[in-house]
């Protein structure tokens, strides 16, 4: 190498230390006018602190939103060792002298089981997947693919964690729905964490693989999925949903693209359809498989959710709700007036409130209730102010009679669990005397034994196994319906548009 050579390799290379090392020692007016501080002068975030590489790029963004436009905290560097403050930077003009306090708004106790429950948190090789009955609610209600994946859930330990999958990657192949991202985790409106990033983004995928009984002949596999549709949202769908056989294989369509090829090995040679779902002379089409194999059939995934910061419980086999449908639960004593809470205790004695159902982002609403048929099992920790009662009971107010609706629970490893089929505000209390002998909540040690006797309390079940029954109990475990189904219909078109975006 020439001297020359290498005098301009070392000027090159101290100006890139400069740039890095050097300039942040300095500051620059970037005329930032204090915009998104707050009175004290400090940012208030809805956030936890970052723990992880992932968080302090996303805490970069937060400082972004609020201080506007090409504004940010500059990165690691920008911030104390706590990130509790940064200096601000404007890319291509400098940075602020000034270190800006952080104040994160959050709940510590909620951030701890988050972290619990993400810990360990895995995705399988191919991705999670979403499958048969779980495409068709993504369809039918809307929401990511995420919101409807039993196996995604599964991997949060079910916890009600709104998890907005922040498209890095996708594609809607026609015989493949896939997105590739990172998984931002809010409660409540918090964020607590960012899982993905740097070391390996969440992937999420649905192939378009449906199944039907063993030895449906091609001839009738379009109608027995219609029956399958019909069996969880009633007849209507015979009105809107079609589903045509093409002249097309499956292998005419899946190449090295997928993210999943391997998922149709077996399938290359099925005949693909295209289903349509139409309304009002807008719809939409879809191309899909359809295997004749009862055992792969899943008669639907319902709903297991439990809230992170109160660990009440909701399990139903319900279908036809939203696949985000998840619990939310609050302690309502501290806001019931004076003169209730005395009807209450002369009514109970000593009582425990809770507000409790079931939420949806699909759908924008809240799912108070059930058909007859299906029903609510809610498990709620018994407090200590309960503890040592034998025999509880779920209370909730009948408007109609102005008398208390007995929901009698069963005490299992400290939980209160009872079924219903509507939500609304319950009070944990002491049974009523005419509560059957049979019906008692006493701890045996068969509950016990199937409760779990080595948990603190019952793990919350995981959806999704597919179901081995035969199709014919499909019409027995699936005849729903909820408030919601009203505007199913209505706005399926839309609905399904999500699936597009």
């Amino acid at each position: 190498m020439t001297n020359y050579k290498r005098v301009v390799l070392a000027a090159a290379m101290m100006s890139a230390f400069v740039l890095l090392n050097v300039i942040p020692t300095f500051a620059t007016d970037i005329g930032y006018n204090g915009e998104g501080l707050e009175d004290d002068g400090k940012f208030h975030l809805f956030m936890a602190p970052p723990k992880t590489m992932a968080d302090k790029y996303t805490l970069n963004e937060k400082i972004g939103e609020r201080a506007g436009f090409g504004i940010t905290a500059g990165g690691e560097w920008g911030c104390n060792e706590s990130f509790t403050a940064c200096k601000l930077v404007s890319a291509g003009i400098g940075w602020t002298d000034e270190e800006y306090e952080i104040v994160y708004e959050y709940d510590e106790e909620v951030d701890v089981k988050i972290d619990a429950a993400i810990e360990n948190f895995e995705m399988p090789e191919e991705g999670f997947l979403v499958y048969d009955t779980e495409l068709i609610k993504r369809w039918v209600f809307g929401g990511t693919i995420a919101d409807n994946s039993s196996e995604f859930k599964a991997a949060l330990r079910q916890y009600n964690m709104d998890v907005l999958f922040v498209e890095r990657a996708g594609a809607d192949e026609p015989l493949e729905t896939h997105n590739v991202g990172t998984a931002e985790v809010y409660y409540n409106g918090v964020l607590y964490a960012v899982i993905g990033g740097m070391e390996f983004e969440p992937k999420v995928v649905a192939p378009h693989i449906f199944y039907v009984p063993t030895g449906t002949s091609e001839d009738e596999k379009g109608d027995a999925l219609i029956d399958r549709f019909v069996g969880i949202y009633g007849e209507d769908v015979r009105n809107v949903v079609s589903v045509l056989a093409t002249d097309d294989k499956a292998r005419d369509f899946v190449d090295d693209e997928y993210t999943n090829p391997d998922a149709f090995n077996d399938y290359l040679d099925e005949t693909v359809y295209e289903m349509n779902i139409d309304f009002g002379g807008m719809g939409d089409s879809n191309k899909i498989i359809i295997v004749a194999d009862s055992d792969k059939m899943n008669d639907g995934f319902g709903v297991d959710s439990t809230d992170l910061a109160t660990d009440v419980n909701i399990k139903t086999g319900a279908v036809n709700l939203p696949g985000d449908a998840m619990t939310y639960a609050f302690p309502v004593n501290e806001y019931i007036d004076e003169e209730e809470k005395k009807d209450w205790e002369e009514r109970l004695g000593t009582y425990y409130a809770y507000e409790i159902g079931l939420r949806s982002s699909a759908v924008d609403d809240e799912i108070t209730d059930v058909d007859e048929g299906e029903s609510f099992k809610v498990s709620i920790p018994v407090p200590a102010s309960l503890e040592g009662i034998t025999r509880l009971s779920a209370y909730w107010m009948n408007f109609e009679t102005n008398e208390p609706e007995e929901h009698y629970a069963d005490i299992l490893n400290g939980m209160a669990v009872f079924e219903t089929d509507h939500f609304s505000t319950y009070i944990l209390a002491e049974s009523s005397e005419d509560r059957p002998e049979e019906e008692s909540g006493e701890e045996s040690d068969e509950s016990e034994e199937a409760a779990g006797e080595d948990d603190e309390k019952p793990e919350p079940g995981v959806p999704g196994v597919p179901n081995t029954g035969t199709f014919e109990k499909l019409g027995e475990s699936l005849a729903v319906a909820t408030p919601i189904l009203g505007i199913v219909f209505a706005g399926l078109y839309i609905s399904i548009k999500f699936t597009k975006r």
